[in-house]
């Protein structure tokens, strides 16, 4: 009689087991697909919103520059929140504050109304990024990693898709307002299922004795917004880092101090934030660095093909929407068959092989660039797009599995940290490459030839 019931309770526990589990991977999911709908949506409607607010588009960029600063300096502090108050209770918290947010930017009257709860939209989205990886890869055993992981990496693609036609469709025949107030039921049902998770979720290993770095947590926090607005333009003049070489390197300059006094306070705090000697373990390290470089790859070839196509190749817009959804369906397949490559062969090639792709794209794109045809630029960027899609899902695996279990909301952390820090630097960096070839010649009547030549030195730059 004692078996039958420690058998019916064992079977109770994997049946609740799975039921968490399956809460728990539709909810990262639709998390993060609300997360990256924040960003290509309101771009697209941010002419729009600059119109109605009467505000030039200096002053409107702001509405992404604070969403995007509040992602790469909150979600280390979130991720590391979650190892210390438990992943479900921020990703909970994140998903309320984006779900508030959201629906009050609908409401906007004003542009400084808009750009503040962009903001805080930004602060939701860094709980729930900061988070969900750590969560998804937390729920399932190691050998299905990849695969649940590879299911955020869609939620992401199918979002930037669908926030584009979305978008195009709310300005055309309702509002700009009815993209944020679409988000409130896929907000609500999210919070559902996070409430849910914290619910059903297995008994977590004991938190105590863990606290806060709050300290190391503004420094980071500081040290990052600093960065990131290094790379920005908010200096007056010519959008050049000639006309603005003080703004630039003195912020960049306040970036390093900040890091050394970020290093010398959490080599001597008992919980700092940064934990350094995670960095000392290789597998970490190179994953970390490398997610820099892709995501960099990424968010170069996004900037570089409407510039290429509209100016280089004299095409219509038309053509770079089309280029650019050939790459978001391999973005939205490749993920899927790195993961599951990954969870039946745990090959160790998979991620070099998948850079490589990158690379050997990007540098035929440079040394075909003046003879190169829209076909084959389609064909190479989709390519890019595949290894991108492949090695981002492989590397997520590999960097969420090298730290303990406890560390995972540190993982989940940098991995967000350094995705939008690549973003970040890769427009900077391909801007300035473009600029120098175009320099002496006027940006705007330069000979398609002078810009497929600038296009030829950026993807040099970016296959290096």
């Amino acid at each position: 009689m004692r078996s039958v019931f420690t058998e019916v309770r064992e079977r109770t526990a994997r049946a609740g087991l799975r039921g968490h589990r399956l809460t728990a991977l539709v909810g990262a999911a639709l998390a993060y697909f609300m997360v990256q709908f924040g960003m290509v949506p309101v771009a697209v409607v941010l002419p729009t919103v600059a119109q109605e607010f009467q505000v030039d588009m200096g002053h409107a960029g702001w509405a992404m520059t604070s969403y995007l600063l509040m992602l790469a300096a909150l979600a280390l502090p979130a991720g590391r929140l979650g190892d210390v108050l438990g992943l479900h209770k921020v990703f909970l918290a994140g998903v309320v504050v984006f779900g508030v947010a959201t629906a009050l930017t609908g409401l906007a009257g004003s542009m400084e109304q808009f750009i503040a709860l962009r903001a805080l939209q930004g602060v939701g989205g860094a709980l729930i990024l900061g988070t969900t990886l750590a969560i998804t890869a937390s729920v399932v055993p190691e050998s299905q990693r990849g695969r649940a992981l590879a299911s955020t990496a869609i939620a992401a693609s199918v979002s930037g898709m669908v926030g584009s036609v979305g978008a195009g469709l709310a300005v055309t025949y309702l509002s700009w307002r009815w993209i944020f107030f679409l988000i409130l039921p896929l907000a609500v049902l999210t919070a559902k299922l996070g409430l849910d998770m914290l619910r059903t979720a297995p008994a977590a290993s004991s938190t105590k004795g863990k606290r806060m770095d709050v300290l190391g947590a503004v420094l980071f926090s500081v040290m990052l917004a600093t960065l990131v607005m290094s790379f920005n333009h908010f200096h007056d003049g010519p959008e050049t880092f000639e006309a603005g070489f003080a703004y630039h390197t003195t912020l960049q300059v306040v970036t390093a101090v900040l890091f050394v006094v970020l290093l010398v306070v959490e080599s001597r705090v008992s919980n700092p934030l940064l934990v350094l000697p995670n960095f000392r373990k290789g597998l970490f390290s190179a994953a970390v660095a490398a997610n820099i470089v892709v995501h960099m790859t990424m968010a170069s070839m996004f900037f570089l093909l409407p510039f290429v196509i509209q100016r280089g190749m004299v095409l219509p817009a038309l053509y770079i929407s089309a280029a650019l959804v050939s790459r978001q369906v391999l973005d939205i397949s490749a993920p899927a068959l790195a993961g599951w490559l990954y969870d039946k062969t745990r090959s160790p090639l998979l991620r070099p092989v998948s850079m490589a792709l990158i690379s050997v794209s990007m540098f035929t794109m440079a040394v075909l660039a003046t003879e190169l045809s829209y076909v084959a630029l389609v064909v190479l960027t989709v390519f890019a797009g595949f290894g991108s899609g492949a090695f981002i899902t492989t590397n997520n695996t590999v960097l969420l599995s090298a730290l303990p279990s406890s560390e995972r909301g540190f993982s989940g952390g940098m991995l967000e940290t350094t995705r939008q820090l690549g973003h970040t630097v890769a427009v900077a960096l391909v801007s300035a490459v473009v600029a120098v070839v175009l320099n002496g010649a006027d940006g705007v009547n330069a000979s398609p030839r002078v810009y497929m030549e600038a296009f030829r030195y950026a993807c040099f730059v970016v296959a290096g």
